[in-house]
């Protein structure tokens, strides 16, 4: 009875803001390949954008691309899902595949991943590639939060915002005078990826104004002037006498 009493009441959990610019790595594997050349992991770099949620339920895009073979390989994603309270996640991704740069066919997937402070792991579901008896892992795709204030996995910096020209760029990337990017909230009027003094752009990323040469020229005349006339005060000058 007592402790009816005095038992504290139950804090209502929320369930977390999954919203943001994450970045980072994606990773398929096939194995079992009757050509062993053909069981492989392939990487790509990527981005996911949730940009909105309501509740527990959350959509955005994605975009993801690798090289095989030296040729470009992408898939555009849109994404939908929902989030629990411990940060489990659940979906549907809808893709637009491409080849080069050519469309290569569409498809659509359900995920699985959990979300944290510092980022999103997603797992799709793996299965048989019907092409040389291999079996594919299922895309796995691991991303952190630009913007969290907490530098992640490949972030260079993180200053809680995804704005550009604060030092920190929008992709979380180090903003600096010699980075070949003029950041004019920083102050930079130029920047030619040094910081080397006598070229068009000096440390600091300013330039030094072409100095104006006008009084100068003015000077000059004035001089000239006066010594011609100083000259035929004291008889410097001579006439010539020869006739013709």
């Amino acid at each position: 009875m007592l402790a009816l009493l005095f038992s504290s009441p139950a804090v209502a959990q929320s369930v977390p803001n999954v919203l943001g610019l994450y970045q980072g790595f994606s990773a398929i594997t096939l194995w079992g390949c009757t050509n062993p050349s053909d069981s492989k992991t392939t990487s790509g770099t990527g981005w996911i954008n949730i940009a909105q949620q309501t509740g527990s339920s959350f959509a955005g895009d994605a975009e993801f691309s690798t090289l095989v073979e030296g040729t470009s390989v992408s898939e555009l994603m849109s994404v939908s899902g929902t989030v629990t309270v411990g940060g489990s996640l659940s979906g549907t991704a809808s893709s637009q595949g491409s080849v080069g740069g050519a469309p290569s066919g569409s498809r659509q997937a359900d995920f699985s991943g959990t979300f944290t402070q510092a980022g999103i792991e997603i797992q799709f579901p793996g299965g048989p590639v019907g092409i040389d008896s291999c079996t594919h892992s299922g895309a796995r795709i691991s991303v952190t939060r630009c913007g969290n204030g907490v530098v992640d996995g490949s972030e260079q910096c993180d200053d809680a915002n995804r704005f550009s020209e604060d030092g920190c760029s929008s992709e979380c990337i180090t903003e600096f005078c010699g980075d070949s990017i003029v950041q004019q909230g920083l102050g930079e009027v130029c920047d030619d990826g040094n910081q080397h003094p006598g070229d068009d752009c000096e440390p600091g990323c300013m330039m030094i104004p072409e100095p104006d040469t006008t009084l100068f020229r003015l000077a000059g005349v004035l001089v000239l002037g006066l010594m011609q006339r100083r000259r035929i005060a004291t008889g410097r000058i001579r006439v010539s006498s020869r006739g013709a």
